[in-house]
């Protein structure tokens, strides 16, 4: 009875000692991750009034199909300010990033770098390995899209 309650709480402990290691997420880039913070800062710093969630993201939508992606990007900003941890919205602000063809090439290299980070930061808040593949689908269209 001791020897099977002291394997019990072993594998207990084995398996607690686990758990947050199966949380991390296994793609991880340091330069990414600070693009993504620096976007972030740079999305709060904009006095845009962000709006209600639902309709924006109707507008997102509308912009989307529309391929306007200047649109898509300051409505999917808004999004991102009214809700940071949401991963549909950074998706989103990436794939405006990356429709975006500016004619400057410091202005186009700074939407690619801003697209790169939003697919990022996407990855990151995925909640699940189906929305973990969608953001890193994003992310290397991203890298496509510089060709």
């Amino acid at each position: 009875m001791r020897h099977t309650l002291r394997c019990l709480l072993t594998a207990a402990a084995l398996v607690a000692g686990t758990l947050p290691a199966l949380a991390e997420k296994s793609f991880t880039r340091d330069e990414l991750e600070s693009g993504a913070i620096r976007l972030e800062k740079s999305l709060e710093g904009e006095a845009a009034r962000p709006g209600e969630a639902a309709q924006l993201r109707k507008d997102a939508d509308a912009a989307l199909a529309a391929k306007n992606f200047e649109a898509l990007g300051e409505i999917a900003g808004r999004l991102v300010l009214l809700n940071p941890r949401d991963w549909t919205s950074w998706t989103r602000l990436s794939v405006a990033f990356s429709g975006l063809t500016p004619a400057d090439w410091q202005a186009k290299n700074e939407a690619r770098r801003n697209a790169h980070a939003a697919a990022y930061r996407a990855y990151r808040l995925a909640p699940g390995p189906r929305e973990e593949a969608l953001a890193l689908t994003t992310l290397a269209n991203s890298y496509v899209s510089e060709e």
